[in-house]
């Protein structure tokens, strides 16, 4: 396994903290070369992987719910109105 990193270094080099990481190793989408004692060794490539499908794109990510903008609901539409004495 050439350049095993540790979980603090793949994160320094995905930019994401440590414990997402970790997250993402026990959700599958980052698999681990092996376990040395209580650290996790990921080799580059798997790093590689998770940037190239999972980091970068623009727009939501798949399985998120779009934000709503504040003040475009009816209800917040409804709420002016009946502040403006408007019903």
């Amino acid at each position: 396994m050439p350049d095993p990193m540790t979980v603090n270094e793949a994160a320094v080099e995905l930019g994401l903290k440590p414990a997402t990481v970790r997250t993402q190793i026990r959700n599958g989408l980052i698999k681990p070369s092996r376990r040395s004692g209580r650290v996790w060794l990921i080799s580059r490539s798997q790093v590689v992987r998770y940037r190239e499908q999972h980091l970068g794109r623009p727009g939501r990510r798949p399985g998120q719910s779009p934000k709503s903008t504040r003040g475009s609901s009816s209800f917040s539409a409804s709420l002016r109105a009946t502040d403006q004495g408007v019903e």
